[in-house]
């Protein structure tokens, strides 16, 4: 032990030697210090049952270093090497998921972390496994895949059912003569997530008989007083069934009978095993101890254990009894040291803290002496936390709104090895497994020193209702132009508005379906200018605003100048040509009958046409720039007209050319009508 302490001192020295003189990386002195551990589970326990505790008894363990080379020791066969070691999960927490698990096991020597390795555990179901009926064994690794082998606790036979390696949350159910084992695996489930394996139920063998394959080994005879007990060192049994091979019976399973070992004589020992007796026997014999042979009077402690630390509760499975020596003292003779394996020790529980003195006893002699030993609890590890209770508020998140999760209500506890629970602080908590700021239903997963909770809680996260951010004008009215004294109401024909919202950063656009809903603010239809026009919508006491603009002006109507109004003023002739031709009048001007004689608005020139050959008679009719052309129509014939009829109205309104094609030769007057409407020409600030 001495030794080993002393080579994992010398480890930790170099490693910190070589750690100060190691090249940089890359550097030539990269591969010359490796150091790691590595296991062997091949005698640690594998295969355990929902709620088992973990165990590493059995389990070798190696550390390795390339100047010291590998160190093996195994797993609670001395205290001290058991203390580098620390496992995930905890030796003696509590496996509460079926299923495949790893188990990582860390080494460290004197606070060094010489590494960490894992082995693969197997956790049987609880509730509808077939444990009280079935064993289980585990087989296989992750590169051949896992084999889950099924046997009958009666013996015979044994099934296996191929798992994928990240097979959790197992269950075993039989029907009949079927066996069905179903885990999840994201590796090979199908849409549910699901694996199932369905094999043949072990058959239950029938126990025929017993046989003695071999006897103890021990040839020496009892000796009344001194063998309490018969030695069954070597003594090999088989249970035979009707199907399958033999299978060997643990001494302690059988029923031994035929023999006292008060009485001297040879005894022929009978062997059963349940309801089966082996057809042959192993011989004794039983002696009175010899005349002058020294009889036990009296064992004594002449050194007790040399370990003085504590023993750990789930980490020292048994006692260090390096450096115990027991005399046994005869009434004749020397005392004789006896071996420990001999001795029957009492008095002390490794599984409680406490101090105890341990009872030493040899061959019904009791020492007058103990020796003490102390139990210490575990240093406490946390070997995962739970959802006690979930966040109380069941509301969706809005996005946008609410920025941080509302944990009020929400209670989490600590589990630690030694049994304790404790609450932990929400602020000590990691959350993961959801995002405000995106629309969905989340599995809040929860977080503590490296723990996750078995369970989550569930959030839902909505969008942010869409919030109406202002108005917008799609279309203005058709009608942009009033005339003072022609209109007294605003014509909203055409008129066309959208709400506008920001729906989470999106922009939408809803037209206004009832234009009643708006309200359009007065506009002075009686004085020239440009007018805004101001639309308003409402909504929850608050106002939205665009706006359009109309144009208010004078319609004038011109009068053709020199010739009188006629009996409709908006119509006005003129000689336009005499029967021997073309009239003088080759410009005639137009006047504004509604601003007062003399203010001209325009003309109509260039008067061509002649008599009596067809021709076309024609004009142009311009109009001043402070004025806009409104309406133009033209209308030749004789006499002078007095209404509209027969008016023919000019197409292209911004260049006006009157014409008309004489179909008959006339030794009559002709004459020029036309109707002109302008509206006065305003800037934008009059």
């Amino acid at each position: 032990m001495k030794r080993l302490l002393g080579i994992l001192a010398t480890l930790v020295i170099l490693l910190g030697s070589c750690t100060n003189a190691m090249s940089p990386a890359g550097g030539p002195n990269d591969q010359t210090d490796t150091i790691g551990i590595s296991l062997d589970s091949s005698k640690v326990k594998t295969v355990y049952t929902v709620g088992d505790p973990l165990e590493l008894s059995g389990l070798s363990v190696t550390v390795t270093h390339s100047l010291t080379g590998s160190i093996p020791y195994t797993y609670g066969s001395t205290a001290d090497a058991a203390k580098v070691l620390s496992s995930d999960p905890a030796v003696g927490s509590q496996l509460k998921d079926s299923g495949f698990k790893d188990v990582n096991v860390t080494a460290t020597v004197l606070g060094t972390n010489i590494g960490t390795a894992s082995y693969k555990i197997f956790v049987n179901p609880d509730g509808n496994s077939l444990s009280d009926n079935f064993t289980y064994t585990i087989s296989g690794d992750d590169s051949t895949g896992y084999k889950l082998g099924i046997k009958d606790k009666n013996g015979g036979s044994t099934v296996t059912a191929d798992l994928p390696n990240d097979c959790t949350g197992v269950s075993v159910t039989s029907d009949n003569d079927k066996i069905t084992v179903t885990c999840n695996s994201e590796s090979e489930g199908g849409e549910d997530g699901t694996v199932t394996t369905t094999i043949d139920k072990p058959v239950v063998p029938t126990l025929t008989g017993i046989e003695i394959v071999t006897p103890p080994s021990r040839t020496t005879p009892y000796i009344i007083g001194q063998d309490t007990v018969l030695d069954l060192t070597g003594l090999k049994v088989n249970a035979i069934y009707d199907i399958g091979d033999p299978e060997e019976v643990v001494p302690a399973s059988l029923q031994l009978s035929g023999y006292d070992l008060t009485k001297a004589g040879t005894y022929d020992v009978t062997v059963k095993y349940l309801d089966q007796t082996a057809p042959t026997t192993f011989s004794i014999t039983v002696q009175d101890a010899e005349p002058g042979a020294p009889n036990l009077t009296g064992i004594e402690i002449v050194t007790p254990p040399s370990r003085t630390t504590p023993y750990i509760i789930g980490q020292d499975p048994v006692l260090d009894l390096t450096g115990l020596k027991v005399n046994a003292i005869y009434d004749t003779g020397d005392p004789q040291e006896v071996a420990i394996a001999s001795l029957q020790l009492s008095g002390y529980d490794l599984t409680k803290a406490g101090t105890y003195d341990v009872t030493v006893k040899y061959q019904g002699q009791t020492a007058p002496t103990t020796f003490s030993i102390t139990v210490n609890p575990a240093p406490r590890i946390l070997t995962g936390i739970e959802i006690v209770t979930p966040p109380s508020r069941t509301t969706p998140y809005i996005i946008g709104k609410d920025t941080v999760l509302d944990l009020t209500g929400l209670k989490v506890n600590a589990n630690y090895n030694n049994g304790d629970s404790e609450e932990v602080l929400n602020t000590s908590l990691q959350l993961s497994g959801y995002d405000l700021t995106k629309a969905d239903t989340y599995d809040v997963i929860v977080k503590y020193q490296g723990q996750t909770a078995p369970t989550t809680f569930s959030i839902t996260v909505n969008p942010a209702p869409r919030t109406l951010t202002g108005i917008e004008i799609a279309s203005e009215p058709t009608n942009e132009t009033y005339y003072i004294g022609s209109a007294t109401d605003l014509d909203l024909t055409g008129l066309a508005v959208n709400l506008v919202y920001d729906d989470n950063g999106t922009t939408v656009k809803e037209p206004v379906a009832n234009i009643n809903d708006l309200s359009i603010s007065s506009v002075d239809l009686t004085t020239k200018g440009y007018k805004v026009v101001t639309v308003t919508y409402s909504e929850n006491r608050q106002d939205y605003t665009d706006n359009f603009t109309i144009k208010v002006t004078r319609l004038v109507y011109a009068t053709i100048a020199g010739t009188a109004i006629p009996t409709d003023p908006n119509y006005n002739s003129v000689n336009f040509m005499s029967a021997s031709g073309i009239t003088t009048e080759t410009s005639i001007i137009l006047c504004a009958n509604e601003v007062g004689a003399g203010s001209d608005i325009g003309t109509i020139s260039s008067i061509a046409g002649k008599t009596k050959n067809k021709d076309t008679l024609s004009g142009i009719v311009t109009i001043n720039s402070n004025y806009k052309l409104v309406t133009l129509l033209a209308y030749f014939n004789t006499p002078a007209p007095t209404s509209s009829s027969n008016y023919t109205p000019v197409d292209d309104i911004t260049n006006p050319s009157i014409s008309y094609q004489l179909t008959t030769a006339s030794n009559t007057t002709l004459y020029i009508s036309v109707k002109v409407t302008a509206e006065e020409v305003i800037e934008a600030n009059d």
